[in-house]
């Protein structure tokens, strides 16, 4: 699920960025730059020319549930001599990461993001060198987990006792799986929860529509995933029930 930062596509302008530099007002720049990707998509340009500070574009980002922060960058030279622009990333005012070559073709980058909630300030910046240095940053998105925590089962219905077995798929965004799950079954009884299990089997032995609940669990926090009226169970054969069949004499 993408969850576009206030004008992140700078489609409308810097709307919602706050720019600014440490450099005197003639020696940075900041403007929008319309169809500079290659994909046709908006940038913001900023930088300075000389080694004065950091120029910054930066604005307050909900990061609740979000799992990544991805933006396109590419440098904007002067000329050949200038070095590859130099881009830093700061959420809080807390330096989070460095792209010290960010050369002259778009690039997709991503910042993977964990245990954060609420508003925070996004900070990109550029750190000027001895030629300065001048970036391009577009669609900047903030993107929130979908399925980090995932199962599948087999069978989904059949009559009862129905014994199903179910598979744990969980990843996270770095390729981890899961340290520990908490299954529930929806069904009555004191084999409802299971703890500690990545493929439990589980036994429905009454007929009825069940939710499945997997709460699975990493160093960074925990996932959900609700399979709604999943596994359905019917009648059974009743061993105690007979037929009696009466014959006319």
């Amino acid at each position: 699920m993408v969850q576009r930062i206030t004008n992140g596509d700078f489609s409308n302008g810097d709307v919602g960025w706050s720019v600014s530099s440490d450099c005197a007002p003639g020696d940075w720049t900041h403007h929008v730059i319309p169809n500079y990707f290659w994909s046709g998509d908006t940038a913001l340009f900023f930088g300075c020319l000389m080694d004065c500070g950091p120029t910054k574009v930066e604005q307050n980002v909900d990061l609740t549930d979000v799992e990544k922060i991805t933006f396109l960058a590419t440098s904007f030279p002067n000329s050949s001599d200038d070095p590859p622009g130099w881009v830093a990333v700061f959420i809080d005012g807390i330096h989070i990461l460095d792209l010290p070559d960010v050369g002259e073709d778009d690039t997709e980058y991503e910042i993977l993001l964990f245990g954060y909630s609420g508003t925070h300030l996004i900070s990109f910046r550029t750190m000027g060198g001895e030629f300065g240095a001048f970036l391009a940053i577009g669609i900047v998105s903030a993107i929130a987990p979908d399925d980090v925590a995932n199962f599948w089962a087999e069978p989904l219905i059949g009559s009862t006792p129905l014994v199903v077995h179910f598979h744990d798929i969980s990843v996270d965004p770095l390729g981890n799986i899961a340290t520990n799950w908490f299954w529930d079954f929806g069904d009555p009884g004191q084999t409802r929860y299971v703890y500690g299990q990545r493929n439990p089997i589980h036994i429905f032995e009454k007929p009825g529509t069940y939710t499945i609940v997997l709460t699975a669990y990493w160093s960074w926090g925990s996932s959900i995933k609700i399979r709604a009226n999943y596994i359905v169970t019917t009648p059974g054969f009743d061993p105690l029930f007979t037929l009696n069949i009466c014959t006319p004499e």
